[in-house]
């Protein structure tokens, strides 16, 4: 016999298999940490550490996206500095490998600090503080002049079918990003 909590249970299994063989299928190597998490408006952070190459990309619901950005767009500016500062390090931390061997739960924390940091920036604000989902995209650039790395955010609107950009595509805007920003702040790449 069919029930509600079975049919509920094989409507979010078949939703991530889907989901899984879409990000596949568009060159993203997909690791479903939770199924349920599939079902519904999803907003997408991508993170990219210039200066290793290394990309990773997670899907957050969108009422979770919109919850916790606006819980750090609350904060005070000397702690949304601080949330700044623990995104770039915890960044850095996981394109390096450290954050792998430090957290199991890494990718959970990595989400969350970029989701986070989104709320601290005006690239949120403009973006309509993530309401119509969309990608959220941060790039870390090592910025060895200053000692420290800088976070560059921007945003690409949604693509109308609630899935992550192609990553060759999201390659291709990164480095058009990048050379714009080469041009504009070369003490980024110093």
């Amino acid at each position: 016999m069919t029930t509600p909590h079975n049919f509920n249970h094989h409507f979010v299994k078949t939703n991530a298999i889907l989901a899984t063989a879409v990000l596949e299928a568009n060159g993203w190597n997909a690791q479903v940490l939770a199924q349920e998490l599939l079902v519904g408006p999803q907003s997408f952070v991508y993170v990219w550490d210039q200066e290793s190459n290394w990309l990773w990309m997670c899907s957050v619901q969108k009422d979770d996206f919109i919850s916790l950005s606006k819980s750090a767009s609350n904060e005070s500016d000397k702690r949304k500095g601080q949330i700044q500062r623990t995104a770039c390090q915890f960044i850095g931390m996981a394109a390096s490998g450290a954050a792998q061997k430090d957290n199991e739960d890494w990718q959970s924390m990595l989400g969350c600090a970029a989701v986070a940091y989104s709320g601290t920036t005006k690239t949120w604000e403009l973006a309509n503080k993530m309401r119509d989902c969309g990608h959220f995209v941060v790039i870390r650039y090592p910025n060895k002049q200053t000692g420290y790395a800088t976070l560059r955010p921007f945003y690409v609107g949604p693509n109308g079918n609630n899935t992550a950009l192609d990553a060759l595509e999201l390659k291709d805007i990164l480095e058009q990003v990048k050379a714009a920003d080469r041009q504009h702040h070369p003490e980024w790449f110093n």
